[in-house]
């Protein structure tokens, strides 16, 4: 039986909710701001300044908003990482269909493929799969911008592993353990982290393990055990 992923989705759920509260607190706060500029003004009464600051309470609004649909939506993909019919997938398949699928982004990075002949099939949803691979190789992109290879290597032997393997600027090893929070990234303010929190749920979901090495300056390793049909 696939272990639980109610640990780590409570946990990203929280800290989710927890951010939703930022961007509606501005929404109230400008909101309010806005409406003490016109309540008991004729339009007569409002003046170029104070249509600027409505103005710009508007664009404040609307940021904002934008944000809290970001975070509802990344909610989302959280709570339905583990929800899927399941049926046998062809591994191979899955890993080469998550790099097309971002081949574009993946700038002066190159992707070298090592599987071995024949890979068993395993239980699982390819459309989910997919999802979660795509995440674990366009965090190796991000962590190469200068360029690099990324190296996705198949063993099975009694375990079905697979390895993302990066030249990307390496990860601290204090960092190692937030990676898997949706809101901890080390590419940047923009880029908060989702993929690799939702990528865990789901192959968690899927029986797999997921491990992260890292040595800064050399690059990182992303581990997934899987069980074989």
């Amino acid at each position: 039986m696939p272990p639980s992923t109610d640990g780590p989705l409570r946990s990203a759920l929280r800290e989710t909710i927890h951010a939703i509260n930022s961007p509606l607190g501005v929404i109230l706060g400008t909101t309010q701001f806005a409406l003490s500029g016109v309540q008991g003004k004729q339009l007569s009464d409002i003046s170029e300044r104070d249509f600027e600051d409505i103005l710009e309470s508007f664009q404040v609004i609307e940021r904002q908003a934008h944000r809290s649909a970001e975070l509802m939506q990344g909610m989302r993909s959280l709570v339905t990482a583990s929800e899927f019919e399941s049926h046998t997938v062809d591994l191979a398949q899955c890993l080469k269909s998550a790099t097309q699928r971002i081949e574009g982004e993946a700038g002066n990075v190159s992707i070298e493929f090592e599987l071995p002949g024949t890979l068993p099939g395993i239980e699982g949803n390819i459309d989910k799969l997919i999802e979660a691979f795509t995440e674990l190789a366009r965090n190796a992109f991000d962590a190469m911008p200068d360029g690099g290879v990324l190296r996705i290597r198949a063993e099975h032997a009694e375990e079905l592993k697979i390895i993302f393997k990066d030249e990307g600027r390496g990860i601290e090893p204090e960092a190692l353990e937030k990676v898997f929070s949706p809101f901890y990234s080390t590419s940047g303010e923009d880029n908060r982290g989702w993929g690799l929190a939702i990528a865990r749920l789901i192959l968690q979901a899927h029986g797999a393990d997921i491990e992260i090495e890292s040595v800064v300056g050399e690059g990182t390793k992303v581990h997934v055990v899987m069980s074989k049909t």
